[in-house]
């Protein structure tokens, strides 16, 4: 699982050991959080969880400056609300 996970981002300016690495930290995180009574399998828990760990990698190395990766969620965030704001409030000014 964690070795497909990397492949699907291999060639992307990471090593497959480096990523392979990243996707077995999520990996962890995913067997640490994964709760069995909410009765789902641990694959469709785990693969999101990896891949969003990879993600979260490249992320955290594709800013010149260094930011923190909450400043870089919340930059995110605020990018992706500005389109749906902007139509709200132009319909609350009609």
């Amino acid at each position: 699982m964690v070795r497909r996970a990397a492949a699907r981002f291999a060639g992307r300016g990471e090593s497959l050991d480096d990523l392979i690495q990243v996707a077995t930290v999520g990996l962890i995180k995913a067997v640490d959080r994964f709760d069995p009574e909410r009765e789902i399998p641990f694959v469709n828990y785990a693969m999101p969880t990896i891949l969003g760990e990879i993600k979260r990698h490249f992320r955290d190395k594709s800013w010149s400056v260094r930011v923190s990766r909450s400043r870089q969620e919340l930059y995110l965030e605020i990018n992706r609300l500005i389109p749906e704001l902007a139509q709200e409030l132009g319909k609350v000014g009609k």
